[in-house]
């Protein structure tokens, strides 16, 4: 099988594609690179960086488009082949997203079942990563869970003029998301013990979610 058939029948237009996991029985990875050259000079592929290609789209106007870094750390960190769950945002990045600090890092911190080291530093196009292992296996049932249970354990996220929206917030939070006391409960074994005293300095120790 030619390459670029493999690439069309196994990819979208603008999805992002890892050299890495590229198989194809017939060919061995020098001559899938030497096609992965050929599709380049032909304009039928692009390279976003280094391992990473995908198929170019028109967009309006007959523009040119290609994958976000968001399809692209998506793809690699947050979710495998199957659409399963894999990964989740965390840090000042999270709590940012549920209205607990102004800070915008230009950087991303991700917990992953793909890291293999407790913390690395990764850079995808001059977009910084710091990728982290999860205190245990991150799942579609779990991963929103932990989430929280990541920011009341580093609770230094969290400014202190927003302290009294952590109630409010985090309960808003669990009920768009089904989440429950007994479910936070189930994680708390992965998490040091100082958890239980950022939680009640949070005020959120109490018969409402604690």
């Amino acid at each position: 099988m030619k390459v670029y058939d493999y690439l069309t029948e196994n990819y979208e237009i603008n999805e992002p594609i890892f050299l890495y996991e590229v198989d194809i029985d017939d060919k061995s990875n020098n001559a899938i690179k030497l096609e992965f050259r050929k599709l380049l000079e032909e304009e039928k592929l692009r390279k976003y960086d280094r391992g990473i290609y995908y198929m170019p789209g028109k967009g309006v106007f007959g523009i040119e488009t290609g994958p976000t870094i968001n399809d692209v750390i998506s793809k690699k960190y947050l979710n495998d082949s199957n659409g399963n769950i894999i990964g989740y945002i965390s840090g000042i990045n999270f709590a940012n997203r549920i209205r607990l600090t102004t800070q915008r890092p230009l950087s991303i911190t991700i917990r992953s079942n793909v890291a293999t080291k407790d913390v690395e530093e990764k850079t995808i196009r001059g977009f910084r990563i710091i990728l982290k292992k999860p205190r245990t296996n991150v799942t579609n049932n779990n991963y929103k869970i932990l989430q929280l249970l990541d920011l009341f354990t580093n609770a230094e996220y969290i400014e202190e003029e927003f302290y009294s929206d952590v109630i409010e917030n985090v309960t808003e939070y669990m009920r768009e998301n089904n989440i429950t006391v007994e479910q936070m409960r189930e994680y708390y074994q992965y998490y040091p013990n100082k958890i239980y005293k950022n939680m009640f300095n949070l005020g959120v120790l109490n018969e409402t979610i604690g």
